[in-house]
């Protein structure tokens, strides 16, 4: 922002204001600057895993199905009782190599478009920069996750469940 487009004359600090009203009174920021979830495991660039998935539910079921085998060796895991309750019987991902599965899961995290941070940045009197978040922190960008994710906790419990016990193919 420059001193001649400061909102009222000597405003020069906008601490108090959030990002709509620094939207209003200042038009489009700069710049917006977003972070998406990422994951061990598979990064843009190795080409798509073998078990990769287009379906939300069923990469909540390996993603289920890897955790409850990582943590169920020597090492114990604090929320072990909780994650019995979610992978308590074996699933039609078992017989999956672990790697493969969680390959497949960073895949998801990455093609899901989850919005960890996002940031609206203006320029500042004198150079200092206002930043404030956008409010889409904790969003899908991908329909498909963020319709997955708008559904009841019971209607995805059943797809992750059907898609545990689902015979599957590399």
């Amino acid at each position: 922002m420059s001193p001649r487009r400061a909102p009222q004359d000597g405003v020069t600090r906008l601490d108090g204001y959030g990002y709509r009203e620094l939207l209003t009174m200042l038009g489009d920021p700069a710049r917006v600057e977003t972070r998406y979830a990422t994951a061990i495991g598979w990064q843009p660039g190795d080409g798509r895993p073998a078990l990769a998935t287009d379906d939300p539910a069923v990469a909540q079921a390996m993603g289920r199905c890897a955790l409850d085998r990582a943590v169920r060796g020597d090492t114990p895991v604090g929320g072990v009782a909780r994650l019995r309750m979610v992978h308590s019987t074996p699933c039609g991902w078992c017989d999956y190599p672990l790697d493969e599965l969680v390959a497949a899961c960073a895949h998801a995290v990455w093609t899901s478009r989850f919005v960890a941070v996002e940031f609206a940045v203006w320029e500042g009197v004198h150079g200092r920069e206002e930043a404030r978040p956008t409010g889409r922190a904790g969003t899908y960008e991908n329909p498909v996750w963020a319709a997955f994710f708008a559904l009841s906790p019971g209607d995805r419990r059943r797809r992750i469940d059907h898609a545990a016990a689902r015979e599957v193919s590399a």
